[in-house]
């Protein structure tokens, strides 16, 4: 069975996440640094492949970027069994943002967050596992793996290669990747799907763009914010 769902990605905007926040009736929660989206700035870079297990949870990603509002960002995404076609068009004034030019040889990189980057998280419905997909506009890739939210990170070896295309005109980037699931999850396998991006401006500001923002944080590990289920 194919299933299909078109997106359209928002900033984090910490007023209205505070506004949503006290709608709900969730804890409220602190604001740890958000200088890196996704990995302690106290620990080294990985150096090796893949990452050593770790014994601690990886620290939460927050705090209060500016969006551009010269921009938007919008896709689509089809699971057909288990081939996954995600398609991201960021649209605008890309002179307001940083976007790394195509590298020679794309390859397996960390920390590819740390500048304009298209991400994607897949977590198995019922169930604490989950992955995260990095996809930089230089054609440079990675894929974690987590047993938990933000804990046990492994850089996912099942996958030697992520190939993509990256289409860049005057006013659009479009990012295509078509995957096959079959190396980490089994054919009947229903999934939850959270869509980010992280977007460098040429101010060099941070701005997080999610699918939705459930936390007073801009955090795309929240297991809230995977609100597409193929």
């Amino acid at each position: 069975m194919i299933s299909d769902r078109v997106f359209k990605l928002k900033p984090f905007n910490l007023s209205e996440s505070k506004i949503l926040r006290r709608k709900s009736d969730a804890t409220p929660v602190g604001f740890p640094d958000l200088g890196n989206a996704h990995q302690d700035k106290s620990e080294p870079a990985p150096t090796s492949s893949p990452l050593h297990r770790r014994k601690t949870t990886v620290p939460a990603v927050t705090g209060v970027p500016r969006s551009n509002s010269k921009i938007n960002i919008t896709g689509k995404i089809i699971r057909d069994r288990n081939k996954l076609n995600l398609e991201y068009l960021l649209q605008g004034d890309l002179s307001t943002v940083i976007i790394p030019s195509p590298a020679n040889t794309p390859t397996r990189k960390h920390q590819l967050w740390q500048t304009t980057c298209f991400e994607f998280f897949l977590g198995i419905d019922h169930a604490p596992k989950y992955w995260e997909f990095n996809l930089s506009p230089t054609g440079d890739w990675n894929i974690y793996r987590f047993s938990n939210y933000r804990q046990e990170m492994e850089e996912e070896t099942a996958f030697t290669s992520l190939p993509f295309n990256v289409i860049q005109q005057l006013k659009s980037l479009n990012i295509n990747l078509e995957i096959n699931l079959d190396l980490i999850i089994d054919l009947n396998t229903d999934l939850d799907i959270a869509i980010s991006t992280v977007i460098k401006s040429s101010k060099e500001k941070i701005s997080y763009w999610a699918l939705t923002h459930p936390e007073t944080k801009a955090d795309f590990h929240n297991r809230d914010s995977f609100i597409i289920h193929i």
